[in-house]
């Protein structure tokens, strides 16, 4: 009887690969939601020099958020990874042929914009530490 071993980094590649998964079809989720219901309004009202900040803010969120799988996507392609849905053996169609430089490049830019929207996310966490603590809105309770 022969056992098959399972890597480590095979097996967090698979939790990685799922959880981006996940990701993908809450974003989108979200974004049905959003299209559907709209912004609730923040009580107080913002100041026209903070209401245009926070509406780029969001716009660049919900880019990242949809962008960042489509890049992963393009990368793992390029790569000649085979993607399987996850939970099935069904594999993606590959959209794009294997080419190493350009999965090289894929993936750069992928971890570039990553660390993009680390930073982006801190923001996003001060401007709501902000609007609690100091203007004290209800921002983070209209969140849930």
């Amino acid at each position: 009887m022969s056992v098959a071993l399972v890597s480590d980094r095979a097996r967090y590649s698979l939790g990685l690969r799922r959880l981006h998964w996940l990701m993908a079809v809450l974003v989108v989720w979200r974004l049905l939601l959003r299209r559907r219901d709209g912004a609730p309004p923040i009580t107080p009202l913002l100041p026209a020099w903070q209401a245009w900040p926070a509406k780029l803010l969001h716009l660049a969120l919900y880019a990242f958020l949809l962008v960042m799988p489509v890049l992963g996507l393009l990368t793992a392609w390029t790569d000649g990874k085979l993607l399987f849905l996850p939970f099935t053996d069904i594999a993606l169609p590959a959209l794009l042929g294997q080419d190493e430089a350009l999965a090289e490049q894929l993936e750069e830019l992928h971890g570039s914009i990553g660390e993009a929207f680390y930073w982006l996310i801190g923001l996003h966490v001060l401007a709501a530490i902000y609007h609690h603590f100091i203007r004290r809105d209800d921002t983070l309770r209209r969140m849930f």
